[in-house]
């Protein structure tokens, strides 16, 4: 029986990303992504600022080219990183995204995402 796709035992992803890009929140200040990492805590306890990331956004035909963050004259808002003890798990929460990272930092005999 042919396989479609290749079997490892020991596969060549070190990470996946899932996240969402959605219009900014402006009112996400960083006293409110404190009071969010309230409930991550236990399971993401360490924390990093991280520089935002630029939108991404596609745009097809004629005239398409990539936007710029429109900073002006204030800071950029913060991209903040909540890491797992064990540097495998990642979540990511800027104004206008939210991800979730599955890093191989360590070894583990089983990952468990939970999506809230």
């Amino acid at each position: 029986m042919n396989k479609l796709l290749p079997e490892f035992d020991k596969p060549p992803v070190i990470e996946v990303v899932c996240g969402l890009q959605f219009n900014p929140i402006s009112a996400l200040s960083v006293p409110y992504i404190g009071r969010l990492w309230s409930k991550f805590e236990a399971d993401y306890p360490k924390t990093r600022e991280a520089a935002p990331l630029l939108p991404t956004i596609e745009q097809f035909g004629e005239g398409s080219r990539g936007s710029l963050y429109p900073f002006g004259d204030e800071l950029p808002p913060p991209r903040i990183w909540f890491e797992s003890a064990d540097g495998n798990r990642l979540i990511q929460v800027q104004r206008d995204r939210f991800m979730h990272n599955w890093k191989k930092e360590r070894d583990t005999a089983c990952i468990h995402i939970t999506i809230m």
